[in-house]
């Protein structure tokens, strides 16, 4: 079944994929598109090689602490 997976935090966008979720595995790949595309925001922002390398998921991580998923039918 085609769902909708929005990932918010106070209120901004921070990532949205329309998926077919059939059980836990797709479920799970899904929100690791969604991971996969804060991390890619991450390494975007980042100014050296260091910056990279030492804070990628500690990005990620402060990206996602608070944030909200809720999914949808589409």
């Amino acid at each position: 079944m085609k769902f909708v997976l929005d990932l918010t935090k106070q209120g901004q966008m921070l990532g949205q994929h329309v998926c077919d979720i059939r059980d836990a595995e797709s479920f799970a790949s899904a929100c690791g598109e969604l991971w996969a595309d804060l991390e890619r925001c991450s390494l975007e922002r980042a100014t050296s090689i260091g910056e990279l390398m030492e804070n990628a998921n500690q990005e990620v991580y402060r990206e996602l602490d608070g944030a909200v998923l809720a999914f949808r039918k589409a």
